[in-house]
């Protein structure tokens, strides 16, 4: 076979192949060259061939965790100068579909204990006994409600 042509018969050895390529860090296109095969040729055996699609997700894992261990940790204690990190992050987040999290805490209010609510909506279903004026209780609980919703998006 000359260098140049591809192959394309599956044989059940591919799927050590990709792990053992992709554990290095290779990416798709190297893991194709490596092999042989064009890409579709290789996105095809994904669907075709459950180990073929099982190897392939782990060698996910173990491209990444290549990644973090040789050039991320490194780069971030220091021992890595020449790597910029903010190409080092979008080539990370790109490959690996990384994002950073935030979190938002849209009224900037302490949160409050669960005894701390019921307590407030017992005070406003004594009100809503004594007749209170309505607008009052629509307004009180419409606060509850966002406060409940904040200490949600503040805890994910």
């Amino acid at each position: 076979m000359k260098a140049w042509e591809y192959k394309s018969k599956y044989t059940p050895e591919l799927p050590g192949k990709v792990l053992d390529l992709m554990a290095k860090g290779k990416t798709i296109a190297q893991v194709c060259a490596a092999l042989k095969v064009s890409k579709q040729v290789f996105f095809d055996w994904l669907k075709q061939y459950p180990d073929f699609a099982n190897a392939y997700d782990l060698g996910q894992s173990l491209a990444e965790a290549h990644w973090e261990t040789n050039v991320l940790d490194p780069a971030i204690r220091g021992e890595m100068p020449d790597v910029k990190e903010g190409l080092l992050r979008f080539k990370m987040s790109h490959r690996f579909h990384w994002t950073d999290r935030q979190t938002l805490d849209i009224h900037n209010e302490p949160s409050r204990t669960e005894a701390e609510i019921d307590a407030q909506i017992e005070r406003l279903l004594n009100k809503e006994r004594s007749n209170g004026n309505q607008e009052e209780r629509h307004s009180e609980f419409k606060r509850i409600d966002q406060s409940l919703n904040t200490q949600e998006v503040s805890h994910q």
